[in-house]
């Protein structure tokens, strides 16, 4: 992986959540940090629950700390696949070139890594 993940915050979240099952469990977690690309690949980037100190990923929100591109005055958006723990990082329509290196800035939300449920 070419990024390199800063953490920021985290915060246990109190009271019980629900596991992808819709089972109850406990040891929900937010974590807000920074991502910096530093070789950006053409095809998504890998981005798993563990890079973000979570075992799952319910929620994720990642955006982009320069919204618009400097040279072409594009919007930068940033999207997530949940099915192939990827991001893809996106120049108006077009996927962002390998010679840049983003920044960019997420909030997620999950199962923490540190916690074991208990039942």
């Amino acid at each position: 992986m070419a990024n390199k993940v800063q953490f920021r915050r985290n915060t246990h979240l109190p009271g019980a959540g629900f596991d992808a099952a819709g089972n109850p469990v406990q040891g929900k977690q937010r974590v807000v940090g920074r991502i910096t690309v530093t070789t950006y690949s053409r095809g998504g980037e890998t981005l798993k629950p563990s890079d973000v100190g979570l075992r799952t990923i319910d929620y994720i929100d990642i955006k982009a700390t320069e919204a618009v591109s400097g040279n072409s005055g594009a919007p930068v958006t940033v999207h997530y696949s949940a099915s192939g723990q990827e991001f893809y990082v996106l120049e108006g329509r077009d996927e962002l070139g390998a010679t840049k290196n983003p920044v960019l800035s997420f909030v997620a939300e999950g199962d923490s890594a540190a916690t074991v449920d208990l039942l």
